[in-house]
């Protein structure tokens, strides 16, 4: 077993972490495929998944099971990473990964998208 190949240990200890907004948070540990100009973007799957794009009234609906939403995240933090070229993406569609009826899914990194701060006062819960 190599050691990117340990298992995580997710055990963060017992302390309570809360947010400005007194909000009990906590650490998640979510594996993703480190970038290299040789493997291009790879794609971390959970077993299991399924993930759903449709159109939902007059917006878009992605829905997915636990294992889904967790290969979605993967998927934004991989194209989140330093190494990963601005306007970099993934393209998902019903014959390569969503459930059958999808919508096509790109997920595009864009640096040059302005910030949405939220005022740390704010709850947007």
């Amino acid at each position: 077993m190599s050691n990117n190949d340990k298992p995580i240990n997710n055990n963060i200890g017992n302390m309570d972490v809360f947010n400005s907004w007194g909000v009990k948070t906590k650490d998640v540990v979510v594996r993703i495929p480190c970038y290299t100009r040789e493997s291009g973007v790879c794609f971390f799957w959970e077993s299991g998944y399924a993930i759903k794009v449709e159109i939902l009234g007059d917006a878009i609906g992605i829905t997915a099971n636990r294992e889904g939403l967790i290969s979605l995240a993967s998927h934004c933090l991989n194209l989140a990473q330093d190494a990963i070229a601005p306007f970099g993406c993934m393209e998902f569609d019903e014959f390569n990964s969503l459930e059958e009826g999808s919508l096509p899914l790109i997920l595009q990194r864009d640096d040059s998208l302005g910030s949405n701060d939220i005022n740390e006062n704010e709850s947007i819960g």
